[in-house]
């Protein structure tokens, strides 16, 4: 028997169920799923995460807050941030 989640579970907790529960706190609905009225924020990966949940790892870049950043990007802004 597995006891950890499967890649579609551990994404959905991760993004839908997050939300819902922001939802219940805060009473905003603005995050969790791509849909009309959503915060446009996600993340693109080079393969499917459901495939192989190691695939989160393979980032193409972010979108957040209306704004592109490719992988170029954000490996500058961690290295600001670790800094």
């Amino acid at each position: 028997m597995d006891k950890g989640f499967t890649p579609y579970e551990a994404l959905n907790t991760g993004t839908v169920a997050a939300s819902k529960i922001v939802q219940r706190m805060t009473g905003q609905d603005d995050f969790g799923t791509v849909s009309p009225g959503k915060r446009a924020d996600l993340v693109l990966l080079q393969s499917n995460p459901l495939d192989k949940i190691a695939n989160t790892r393979k980032i193409l870049g972010v979108m957040a807050a209306g704004r592109w950043y490719d992988r170029s990007t954000l490996g500058e802004m961690i290295k600001i941030k670790t800094k």
